[in-house]
């Protein structure tokens, strides 16, 4: 059975507008200046209310 690995999705840099990007199920969301507080907090938000949708989704399909 291949090994599972759960790692965040990156905080990395959109080259051509210098913005902070996420990329969470498929769906970019930008942060504002790349490297400010400000993109920071809002990865840190983003990737909290991403991880309780997945637990969710993880949780509702184990009990079907």
């Amino acid at each position: 059975m291949p090994k599972l690995i759960k790692k965040l999705p990156s905080y990395r840099l959109h080259k051509p507008t210098g913005q902070a990007v996420v990329t969470l199920s498929g769906r970019d969301h930008y942060l504002g200046k790349f490297g400010t507080p400000h993109s920071h907090n809002k990865y840190q938000r983003l990737i909290g209310e991403w991880s309780v949708i997945k637990a969710q989704q993880t949780t509702d399909s184990t009990h079907n």
